[in-house]
């Protein structure tokens, strides 16, 4: 499926600042964008010490899943379960990067607490 590309639709709502995105091939564009707007959430409800995105909480993905709508908005024609899929993938892949690199680094990111930093190195 070619992405939407009609902006025209969203002259509609002049006060809607989110970012458009689209889906092309199961994924995010622009995904720069949309790693960023994760990234974001992330850092901001890093809540437990996860290593990765399948081991975080239905009631924990509800709320990414929240914090990214209130940011972004797609082609209205796309369906929801379209989207929430290539946002999981997107999601999956930035959580792996942004852990591994901090855990094969034995660094800690600033947005996780000290206590959850232990917890995730003892594994």
């Amino acid at each position: 499926m070619a992405p939407f590309t009609d902006h025209a639709a969203w002259k509609l709502h002049p006060s809607d600042t989110r970012q458009l995105l689209t889906i092309n091939v199961d994924r995010l564009h622009p995904s720069s964008r949309a790693s960023s707007y994760i990234s974001s959430i992330m850092q901001e409800r890093f809540t437990s010490p996860y290593h990765h995105w399948c081991e975080v909480p239905p009631d924990v993905h509800d709320m990414f899943w929240g914090e990214f709508q209130k940011r972004c908005v797609w082609d209205l024609i796309l369906s929801m379960i379209k989207t929430m899929h290539a946002w999981e993938v997107k999601v999956d892949d930035h959580m792996r990067d942004f852990l591994g690199d901090a855990l094969a680094a034995i660094k800690r990111p600033g947005c996780i607490p000290e206590m959850f930093w232990e917890q995730m190195m003892k594994r």
